[in-house]
Formats: structure tokens, sequence, C-alpha cells
């Protein structure tokens, strides 16, 4: 089930990023299929995007896109506290995941196992031309 970064059930204040090229390509921008996306900062050697999902939740599936930039590794970090996060990992190290190819298709990625938290971080390690993106979570 889609948790509402699409429809909008997710909220504008839920959304956090650690930064925005300008004030249109903020993380509220990265929503599924918006017409615009979520860029960060050419400056920012660690971008991160942020979703507070205001409860503990299971996260099963990712769905991502690009816009005329794209993500192309990323890792994700989950935490109910906002101050101890955990990064997801696959044989106790750090799960890499294989990002877009491309600005235009989305993604479909499943997390198995789920992972559980309030809050959820994308940290993108590589990128195309702008660390940039949309995207859906599913629980």
């Amino acid at each position: 089930v889609a948790l509402g970064m699409e429809s909008g059930a997710i909220l504008d204040q839920q959304i956090a990023a650690s930064s925005m090229l300008a004030p249109q390509y903020a993380g509220t921008k990265a929503r599924l299929n918006y017409v615009g996306a979520w860029y960060a900062l050419k400056t920012d050697n660690q971008p991160w995007i942020q979703v507070d999902l205001r409860r503990r939740t299971a996260i099963t599936k990712l769905a991502i896109q690009g816009y005329s930039a794209f993500v192309g590794e990323f890792y994700l970090s989950y935490t109910d506290d906002i101050t101890n996060w955990s990064n997801y990992t696959e044989a106790g190290t750090t799960k890499i995941f294989q990002g877009n190819t491309d600005g235009r298709n989305t993604k479909n990625i499943t997390i198995s196992p789920p992972i559980v938290g309030q809050f959820f971080r994308f940290y993108a390690t590589k990128w195309q031309q702008y660390c940039a993106l949309r995207m859906e979570l599913y629980g």
C-alpha cells in the first residue's frame, strides 16, 4: 500500500532534506510522478531526504524516479527517535541499493526483510548531473 508521498497523505512538514538547489527543488517536491523533483545542492557531499511517518511503520517497497537528473545509488537509514539512526544492512554491512539509470522511468525496489521505524532517510551515494529524486514508500 502506498504510504502517501504521491497522494499528499504524507504532508510537506513530514519531509526534510539536507539541502535544496532552490525553493522550487525542495524536499517536498520529491513526490512520485510530480512535475519536478527534489534536487540537492551540488556542494552537498552527503545529500539525504527524510520522511517522518509519525508512527512506527514497516516499509516493504520503494518506488523511485529521477527527473532531468537522477540518483544511481543510495542507502537507507531509519530510527524511531530522530537521534539513534541505523543503516539498513545485508549480511552485516550497509546495503547499497541500485537506483535509477535515467530520469524518466520508475524503479521499484523490494525491501526484504522490511524496515521498521518512524523516520526514514535516503542517502544518495552516486548521482548523474545532480542528486534528484522523486519517491513513494510502501508498507
